[in-house]
């Protein structure tokens, strides 16, 4: 448990805006990737039939596309996972947004990939008794980015992403990926300094207010899924929630929930069981911005549409939004 107040963590909740030309750390050209022959480390053993998750889709409603790498020797078998698409797809579809799976790759990986580096984070600058006023603000401090192994091993992994007749580019496909370990860093305030440590997770969705353009393009959409963690294992709405932050592009927050490290309510975008996605600035506009998603297509005459994209990188405040965000979240800090 994260104690509010005393941490500022790196999860699918923070928020990071800007780059610096000259800070290069965690970052790493698409390129450099495949010269340095990564792609050849990876091996597909099987492709795993999907139809039966799209038998429902309908042209012209708003779409994303899924694509599983499922790791062998990794935390998750395939039969595993038809519990959580179908709970995702019925609860996205309820808001009108349909869940596409275009593939699902059981793979190979060197064993070491299996451990994945925690992001790199900065010294946070802000007294923690200030971080509950505007979580967003607040967080960009962190500029969260993925080290240079992480940005190699997932590109290496997405190469594999087996082509299709929409031709869906890689960089508006949510990828799912799994792994055994996957840490979230964090600080904590001892006191008198802000002491840093990191704890393992059963997704992190790699969100773009967390990331914005510090995330190659090509894997925005990445995903990690590491269910190994126990409380993770038998709930079925990790993946409609991670998702959730990948789509919606918020935090842990709810109606009248402001963002949060760890809080329980009725929204999916909170702990618990939640899957209501609401609407409306009651709702903190989370269906509005849902719509607007970059990751999300219309099929018209046979052809994949995207209406929108990111002006900020995807910052919780991307002029894209508009006014569909709530500003401050929270009101002061208990």
């Amino acid at each position: 448990m994260i104690g509010l107040g005393k941490r500022i963590a790196l999860s699918c909740f923070l928020c990071a805006c800007g780059t610096d030309a000259n800070d290069t750390q965690g970052m790493v050209d698409a390129t450099d990737v495949a010269d340095a022959g990564l792609e050849s480390e990876v091996t597909v053993l099987e492709q795993f039939d999907v139809g039966s998750f799209n038998e429902d889709l309908i042209e012209g409603v708003p779409t994303a596309d899924l694509a599983f790498y499922l790791s062998d020797d990794g935390p998750l078998a395939w039969d595993e996972l038809a519990g959580n698409i179908t709970r995702a797809k019925r609860i996205f579809g309820e808001v009108g947004v349909q869940l596409r799976v275009r593939s699902a790759l059981h793979i190979q990986i060197p064993a070491d990939w299996q451990q994945i580096d925690p992001a790199i984070i900065d010294l946070p600058t802000t007294p923690p008794e200030l971080r509950e006023t505007d979580l967003y603000r607040h967080l960009e401090e962190l500029r969260a980015r993925p080290s240079v192994r992480a940005i190699a091993i997932f590109e290496a992994i997405v190469a594999h992403l087996p082509e299709d007749d929409l031709n869906i580019p890689a960089s508006s496909t949510i990828h799912l990926m799994s792994f055994n370990e996957v840490p979230i860093p964090f600080y904590e305030w001892n006191g008198t300094e802000w002491i840093y440590d990191s704890v393992p997770t059963g997704g992190l969705s790699l969100p773009p207010y967390t990331y914005a353009d510090r995330m190659p393009a090509g894997i925005r959409g990445a995903i990690t899924l590491s269910f190994e963690v126990d409380r993770f294992r038998p709930d079925t709405r990790v993946l409609a929630h991670e998702l959730g932050h990948k789509l919606i592009n918020v935090s842990h927050e709810g109606g009248s929930v402001c963002p949060s490290f760890e809080a329980n309510g009725p929204e999916l975008m909170l702990y618990g069981s939640g899957e209501i996605i609401p609407a409306g600035e009651a709702g903190r506009w989370h269906q509005e911005r849902l719509a607007l998603s970059p990751f999300l297509y219309r099929v018209e005459a046979g052809q994949a549409v995207f209406a929108n994209q990111f002006m900020d990188g995807g910052i919780y405040r991307d002029r894209l939004y508009e006014a569909l965000y709530v500003d401050p979240p929270c009101s002061a800090a208990p």
